[in-house]
């Protein structure tokens, strides 16, 4: 992403009004997920933003992270029309798409939050 703010918000906006992702020839897509539940996301990733633009992944590691945020990731995204915490073993399958899939997920359900 880049380290202008107008234009990372931009694309990260462009991201969620197309309403999926591709990883590889992986596709994921969003689904409508709750203010509240949307708002949890953006007020994590405001936390964590420093860190993510530095390239820091240690809050994977996180209680927070493990217990909150990353469920709600897997109920409200979509893999082949299913939401991936219904699908055994995701990331198992295809652990190389997971720290894009984390990044991209938590930055567009964020993209509502952001100042056109």
């Amino acid at each position: 992403m880049s380290n202008n703010p107008k234009e990372m918000h931009s694309k990260i906006k462009e991201i969620y009004k197309k309403g999926f992702f591709d990883i590889g020839e992986n596709k994921y897509q969003f689904s409508k997920m709750p203010f509240k539940k949307a708002k949890k996301i953006f007020a994590y990733l405001t936390s964590i933003a420093s860190e993510l633009e530095l390239g820091r992944l240690g809050f994977l590691d996180s209680p927070k992270f493990d217990d909150e945020i990353e469920p709600l990731l897997f109920q409200y995204m979509l893999f082949d029309g299913f939401k991936i915490d219904t699908i055994d073993d995701h990331f198992d399958e295809y652990p190389s798409d997971y720290i894009e899939f984390v990044t991209m997920s938590i930055q567009g359900f964020s993209a509502p939050f952001l100042p056109e």
